[in-house]
């Protein structure tokens, strides 16, 4: 996933293991592992990526699921 908030830019989500999704620690923006807003602040998602891994070669696709 994008690691910048829909909410208002920061460069601060992170996941959380407990609740199996991702928090901005700026302002408490929730996403699920889709990237859909859980909370008012998270209502415009995140950007998810699609990724290959192959041995140990990590391909980012460039377009958003």
């Amino acid at each position: 996933v994008t690691s910048i908030c829909s909410h208002e830019g920061e460069n601060q989500i992170g996941y959380r293991t407990t609740e199996n999704d991702f928090r901005c620690a700026a302002h408490g923006a929730e996403f699920d592992l889709k990237g859909a807003g859980k909370n008012k602040k998270g209502r415009k998602g995140i950007q998810v990526y699609s990724t290959e891994l192959s041995g140990t070669k990590l391909r980012i696709k460039t377009t958003a699921v």
